[in-house]
């Protein structure tokens, strides 16, 4: 993770999430997103470049695959997703932040593990989870998810640019 092109060091996130959700004209629901994974070669040991899926990005700020991210409206919760790293991955890519230390850096109110997305999520009862359209979630299959109207609150919400996002470019 780098803010290095910025002079505050936290990704205004929870930002991000609040004017796309506004733009949804709803007072109520859970926005998730999921972030882009790594795809290994067929037959291989390597992997394709990563590219970081932009809305996803825009809503979290995190470059790094097998994240995911969640705002509940109504009671103004950013939850970030955080990919587990064993003691045995950790020798290959290294000792990631702690679970607060993610929360802090990209500026959410929580932060958990991606194997508790369905558990966190449901515990919030949303009337409806709300989803890009080429996200997938079979965790959430039993909850009502409507992938229709969150891709054009995200693009709205891009239009206008922030004090962080102008100071990067």
């Amino acid at each position: 993770m780098s803010f290095s092109t910025a002079s505050s060091s936290t990704y205004p996130a929870k930002q991000h999430l609040v004017r796309t959700a506004k733009n949804l004209g709803v007072s109520s629901g859970v926005i998730f997103v999921r972030g882009g994974d790594i795809i290994v070669h067929p037959d291989s040991d390597t992997e394709y470049e990563f590219h970081q899926d932009s809305n996803f990005y825009y809503l979290s700020g995190v470059v790094e695959p097998g994240y995911a991210a969640a705002y509940d409206i109504a009671s103004d919760t950013a939850i970030l997703f955080v990919n587990h790293v064993s003691a045995d991955e950790a020798v290959w890519v290294g000792v990631p932040m702690s679970l607060e230390e993610q929360q802090a850096a990209y500026g959410f109110d929580q932060a958990h593990y991606t194997k508790d997305i369905a558990s966190i999520i449901s515990a919030l009862s949303p009337s409806k989870v709300f989803m890009l359209p080429h996200h997938q979630a079979p965790e959430l299959q039993s909850l009502s998810i409507d992938q229709e109207m969150l891709i054009e609150a995200v693009h709205e919400a891009r239009v206008f640019k922030d004090d962080y996002e102008i100071e990067v470019m």
